[in-house]
């Protein structure tokens, strides 16, 4: 595992993933008129669809830096079912 994201270490991950969805979230709200809210909502769910990337990928790696070989399975497929229920 050589990614930028095991050399950085989780942390970082997570909080640039933050300010994806945080910067995303402020551009969708930006207008009210139609036709410029249209170009600012799809502009910020872009946005938010990059930080998708780095959240769906946190519990493998987060498994694999705490976990034993014998809990990481289990804890995956938990984190992984767990944020697909939203909690």
């Amino acid at each position: 595992m050589n990614s930028r994201a095991h050399r950085i270490g989780p942390r970082y991950s997570v909080l640039l993933g933050a300010l994806l969805v945080a910067i995303g979230a402020a551009i969708r709200t930006l207008y009210t008129e139609e036709s410029k809210f249209l170009i600012c909502c799809h502009v910020g769910q872009f946005i938010n669809g990059l930080a998708g990337v780095m959240v769906l990928s946190m519990p493998p790696m987060i498994s694999a830096l705490w976990f034993p070989d014998s809990e990481r399975i289990f804890a995956t497929a938990f984190s992984q079912v767990r944020q697909k229920l939203y909690f």
